[in-house]
Parts: structure tokens; sequence; C-alpha cells
């Protein structure tokens, strides 16, 4: 894996969506995605999400890299880079050389392949520039929308992790995929 210091958080486009680092004014719209009942259903957001957790959020993006190397990125409209359509994260755990995807769509951008656009784009990053082994995708189980995004993203499913995750305190079971760079991808 390439070594990351010193390496910033990317922009990144296929023509149709964007991936950027957050800016101060993405407030409103991570604050209006984050209302969504579906994506606290599927997603350790609080809840209730409340402007100062947008706010919060966004002002920590840039050092979670700096310290984590936790990737918080918005997925903006490749022609209006202002237009907030959700969040995409790339949080890599250097000594493993892995990393894990997750996502968040707005409802009025969702089945329309923004998404799995995001998925590809930070996926290519995290493979090709930073050298990642390994970066996998866990799904909640029943969340049939995320599922299809990670297949269509070209990743593998492996199984069923149970109590894989605590949301809201509580152990919940995940579907596992992953995709590692001699993978075929489909994009």
């Amino acid at each position: 894996m390439r070594d990351l210091k010193g390496v910033q958080l990317p922009t990144l486009t296929d023509g149709r969506v964007t991936v950027r680092p957050f800016r101060p004014d993405d407030t409103p719209g991570v604050f209006a995605y984050c209302q969504d009942p579906e994506s606290a259903r599927w997603t350790k957001i609080p809840t209730p999400y409340a402007w100062h957790d947008a706010a919060t959020f966004l002002s920590g993006a840039w050092r979670t890299w700096i310290d984590t190397r936790d990737a918080h990125l918005a997925i903006a409209d490749a022609g209006d880079a202002g237009r907030i359509l959700g969040s995409v994260s790339l949080m890599i755990d250097p000594p493993q050389e892995v990393g894990e995807v997750g996502y968040m769509v707005a409802p009025e951008a969702r089945r329309k392949g923004v998404a799995s656009a995001a998925v590809r784009l930070v996926t290519a990053w995290g493979l090709d520039d930073l050298g990642l082994q390994r970066i996998q995708i866990g799904v909640l189980v029943g969340n049939e929308a995320s599922r299809s995004t990670a297949e269509t993203s070209g990743f593998v499913f492996e199984g069923t992790l149970r109590h894989w995750l605590l949301q809201r305190g509580e152990p919940v079971d995940c579907w596992m995929f992953s995709l590692l760079p001699g993978d075929p991808r489909p994009w």
C-alpha cells in the first residue's frame, strides 16, 4: 500500500457524478437527506438527526482523513458540484491494507445509479491509487437496495456475518461483499 502521508482527499468524476471533499455549504444537503427514515433505518446516523449533527460531521470530515485515514466525501451532480446527492466513505485500515466503503444517497437520487457510480469511483481510487489489497462493503441484512449497489459495483458476496455491527447499541447481522485488485470490474 502506498504511504498515505501527504495524500489529499480526491475529487473524482465519471462525468455524471462527482465525488469530492465536503464543503461547509453542504450542510443543508446533508441535513436534508439524513431526515429520511430509510437512511436512518439502514445506517448508524443519529436519530433524530439535527442540524448540529450535519455541521459536526462536515467540520470533522477533513480531520478524520488526517487522523484516522477515513475519507468521507460528498457525492455531487457532475453538472452542478454544489448539488449534493449523498455521501460516500472509504475507511482505511492501513496495517491490513483494507478499506471499507459506506454510502448514503438522498431519496430523490436513488435508483438512478448514483450510489454505484460513487462506489466505483472511490473503489478505483482505493485499489489503483492507494494500493489497497481489499475493499469491502458491509450491508445490513435486509437492505436490498444497498446489496444491489454492491453487486452492481462488482463486489463479490462473501456471506452473512452474524452480529457484525452495532447499530444504536444493538448487534446486527450484515452481508459482506469484497473486491480485490485482480477481480473483474464491471466499469
